[in-house]
């Protein structure tokens, strides 16, 4: 949902219980990914839907193991 902008579906979740600070782990070109939602709605520069989770509790200075990025980082990068 935070890859897709879908902010009222990230709304819903967290308000019944889901952790917007919750890692997803995965490998993606032999790399290893710990994003959270933030990282992925930042990246993708969803404004409303990074606003949102900063607003759930979203930690902000949570860093991509890969490479250090902060959701905050690649809020930058993306624009």
């Amino acid at each position: 949902a935070a890859a897709r902008g879908s902010t009222a579906v990230i709304e819903v979740l967290c308000r019944n219980g889901a952790d917007p600070n919750l890692r997803e782990h995965r490998y993606v070109h032999s790399a290893f990914l710990d994003w959270t939602p933030l990282h992925y709605a930042a990246r993708q520069g969803h404004k409303e839907t990074v606003a949102a989770l900063l607003r759930l509790g979203a930690e902000p200075r949570a860093r991509d193991s890969h490479t250090g990025e902060t959701s905050e980082e690649m809020a930058r990068d993306a624009e």
